[in-house]
């Protein structure tokens, strides 16, 4: 739950992203280029799903180990950053 809230508290403090609230293990943003992003996370070794056919420019991320999350924000942050 806590590293949950952290994640969640991080991905909202990015201005391209939209995040919604989660009670699971789970949570769902929304991303223009998306698939971009699925991409260029999987060649960094951070698997995350695409959930667009079925909502448009989303992605899910599941919540990890504090390691794995700290890991998915940087590399987050540097592939939006080239965007």
């Amino acid at each position: 739950v806590k590293e949950r809230q952290k994640l969640y508290r991080e991905l909202s403090r990015i201005n391209k992203l939209k995040v919604y609230p989660s009670e699971a293990n789970f949570i769902l943003f929304k991303v223009k280029e998306s698939k971009k992003i699925c991409n260029a996370l999987s060649k960094k070794g951070i698997l995350i799903r695409d959930l667009s056919p079925a909502l448009k420019d989303s992605l899910r991320v599941t919540v990890g180990t504090k390691q794995e999350n700290d890991k998915f924000l940087k590399e987050l942050k540097n592939i939006l950053k080239g965007l």
